[in-house]
């Protein structure tokens, strides 16, 4: 077989696989802009690592003096305004991990008072992690402060995120099969 076949017998192949559906998502990050995530106010804040575009590296690697924990967590926030009725859950992508990796959120009312915390499962490997807002809130528009979260042993971990975004219930169990999956952002609910 020549080198022309084997590429058109490649080619027909692939034109032949189905293309994956997208994801239909509303609000998202795909930590593109540093500058927006701050560290959170805490003795050990993270080392941030954006060396790679596209990825939100998160490292502990010691703990202050006099640290009183077995174990160590830190991480980073963000505001940000997610309409839930479409896109009720939140859903990050953490494609490697040393230690624990989850999310946290406080939802805020218009006056920036706490409604209610939520916390998503935890990872201890790379992969989804999630939380159905909706089973917790009445639909409509809210502040959310979200903390992406690290943590381990005092001896150091690290997460690293690749993206947030907000979706469905039927895309996330897509997402979790699959986090590289294709996306549209529907513009109502942004």
């Amino acid at each position: 077989m020549t080198f022309l076949s084997s590429l058109l017998a490649a080619i027909s192949v692939r034109a032949q696989q189905p293309a994956k559906a997208p994801v239909h998502v509303g609000w998202h990050d795909e930590f593109d802009r540093p500058y927006e995530w701050k560290h959170l106010d805490v003795a050990n804040k993270p080392n941030l690592d954006w060396s790679k575009p596209g990825l939100l590296g998160l490292a502990l690697t010691r703990v202050p003096f006099d640290w009183p924990y077995q174990y160590q967590w830190s991480g980073v926030t963000k505001t940000a305004t997610i309409e839930v009725l479409h896109h009720p859950v939140l859903v990050a992508n953490v494609t490697s991990l040393s230690g624990y990796a989850h999310l946290d959120v406080d939802v805020l009312d218009e006056k920036d008072k706490l409604l209610v915390q939520l916390r998503s499962n935890t990872l201890q490997a790379p992969g989804v992690c999630s939380i159905n807002l909706g089973e917790h809130m009445f639909s409509g528009t809210y502040t959310f402060r979200i903390r992406l979260i690290v943590g381990g042993p005092n001896s150091g971990c690290n997460a690293t995120y690749d993206w947030i975004r907000v979706t469905s219930v039927e895309d996330r169990d897509r997402l979790m099969a699959d986090p590289n999956l294709p996306f549209i952002t529907e513009p109502s609910s942004l």
